[in-house]
């Protein structure tokens, strides 16, 4: 019987098991802790590491040999729009690139494959956009009768790791992601959370793009990048998470170069903001004329996170870091606080932090739990809970009057309505 093999680089994030078939109790997932699931995709039968191209081929050639043409061959490492990362040295090949150094490779991989065998390139964000379009399009002429498969967004995997073994269970996760959540923590967590909802990657999932015999002939809706406009009249204004030392909070810029900052009190400190030859620096009215802190960031090419000083008559008092955020303040500020929220016959206590925190409470025997919340898109917000698979999706913009939303929980197929009114501080 022809073989499906899962191959990923020396980069890739999970090293998949040798042995890759679906062994029905191996994996398991710190999605929740306390409650192991079996998350390995199924299908696979082969986990192939390799550093380069050459080597892919070569070990690919000795499977061959061994059981014959394969019946699926998916090639899982790091991606870019219309690119590769096909090499241990972190280089990105776009087709031309891959097609010129690799060509004799890529014509024998054609060779081991069966009658309309797939061929899926595992990389975030490979078949995104135009680039993603000329990538595929010319791919699949290389390997004629075969589907060709790209994803348009972030695929995940997340601690696939298969019980008694250093090893990763095959499979990657298609995601409504456009950023990765490599090197931050707190948003891989989140993520973490959500990975049991999210479809595995394939020729037939919500993200794939599918191109056969030169053609797309599965375009999936794409949002439209626009290209993102980092000086400082632009981007600095919106709200930014700020931290220095013990202290969270958010600084909110406006366009008239004023602005001010709030944290979990909820007062609003006004200040204006300014540029100079260097940088951006900006103070607060409420500050003593003999301690008026300055901060600065020395940068007017601005970027997501940026890290600053604070000054007091010249005199460096440390640094902060900050980062842009898609929340609108006024909305942040309308979620922050104490709700009353009522589940078919349930009703608890919740009570949202401006750390996209929230804690559950019982009225009634005092139980409580915690999750974390955010935004998905213009129109709702998703709760996540710790040691649960309960998901609940709230509609924006927030109504303190009268909050409506849904609550799926394990047990309970259909979606239950959720109403919620903000309390009294």
């Amino acid at each position: 019987m022809a073989k499906a093999v899962w191959a990923y680089s020396a980069d890739s994030p999970a090293k998949t098991c040798e042995d890759a078939r679906y062994l029905g109790d191996g994996t398991k997932l710190l999605t929740y802790p306390g409650s192991p699931s079996d998350q390995g995709q199924p299908g696979w039968d082969i986990g192939l590491g390799f550093d380069t191209f050459v080597d892919l081929t070569e070990k690919l050639q000795k499977l061959y040999a061994q059981y014959g043409a394969f019946s699926r061959l998916a090639i899982n490492m790091h991606g870019a729009p219309g690119a590769v990362v096909a090499d241990s040295d972190n280089k990105t090949y776009t087709f031309e690139q891959l097609w010129q150094k690799y060509q004799t490779q890529l014509e024998a991989m054609n060779r081991m494959l069966a009658s309309g065998a797939t061929l899926l390139i595992m990389g975030c964000n490979v078949g995104a956009g135009s680039a993603g379009d000329s990538f595929l399009i010319h791919l699949s002429q290389k390997f004629p009768g075969h589907k060709v498969v790209g994803i348009t967004t972030i695929g995940e995997t997340m601690r696939q790791t298969r019980s008694g073994g250093f090893c990763s269970e095959p499979g990657m996760k298609d995601s409504t992601y456009d950023n990765s959540s490599a090197n931050m923590p707190t948003l891989q967590a989140e993520r973490e959370k959500e990975f049991l909802t999210l479809p595995w990657a394939s020729e037939d999932s919500p993200h794939a793009k599918v191109a056969l015999n030169g053609d797309i002939i599965n375009h999936p809706l794409e949002a439209v990048v626009a290209q993102t406009n980092y000086s400082v009249q632009t981007y600095l204004p919106g709200s930014w998470t700020a931290t220095i030392g013990d202290w969270d909070g958010y600084f909110v810029f406006e366009a008239g170069e004023t602005c001010y900052w709030f944290d979990q009190t909820h007062g609003k400190h006004t200040g204006n903001w300014w540029v100079n030859s260097d940088g951006v620096q900006w103070s607060f009215d409420d500050d003593p004329p003999a301690w008026k802190r300055v901060f600065r960031v020395a940068e007017t090419g601005l970027k997501t996170t940026l890290n600053g000083t604070v000054t007091i008559k010249g005199i460096n008092h440390g640094g902060f870091i900050m980062s842009k955020q898609t929340d609108d303040p006024t909305a942040l500020g309308q979620l922050v606080g104490k709700w009353q929220v009522q589940v078919d016959r349930w009703k608890w206590i919740y009570e949202f932090d401006m750390a996209h925190k929230v804690r559950w409470t019982d009225p009634f025997n005092r139980s409580t739990g915690t999750g974390t919340w955010k935004k998905v898109d213009k129109t709702s917000m998703r709760i996540l809970w710790d040691n649960s698979k309960t998901i609940e999706t709230w509609k924006l913009p927030v109504d303190p009057a009268s909050q409506s939303g849904e609550c799926q929980m394990q047990g309970q197929p259909p979606a239950l309505p959720l109403r919620a009114t903000k309390q009294a501080s």
